[in-house]
């Protein structure tokens, strides 16, 4: 019997074998759920693997060419190689 959050009903008498049941299944429901530890493990192996998606993007490792503006270029590059390692942990 799943867990039926509208028993008993208010003014309703308590049968000790249906209560048994309702109280076994939360306990079932509560054995199936995950714990904080378990959670935090999770997340922290989810968060690690998420880092190195990135690792495979080589940085820009030359300067800007002196036949265009060489501030902007060089700008952009910056900006470029900001964005590679920001998701790296």
């Amino acid at each position: 019997m799943p867990f039926d959050p509208t028993f008993p009903q208010a003014g309703t008498e308590i049968d000790a074998l249906q209560m048994r049941a309702q109280l076994n299944a939360l306990n079932d429901d509560l054995q199936t759920r995950a714990t904080v530890s378990q959670m935090v493990i999770g997340d922290s192996n989810v968060l690690n693997q998420s880092s190195a998606n990135s690792n495979s993007v080589a940085p820009i490792d030359f300067s800007a060419d002196s036949s265009y503006n060489q501030g902007q270029q060089q700008a952009l590059f910056d900006a470029f190689n900001a964005l590679v390692y920001a998701p790296r942990r």
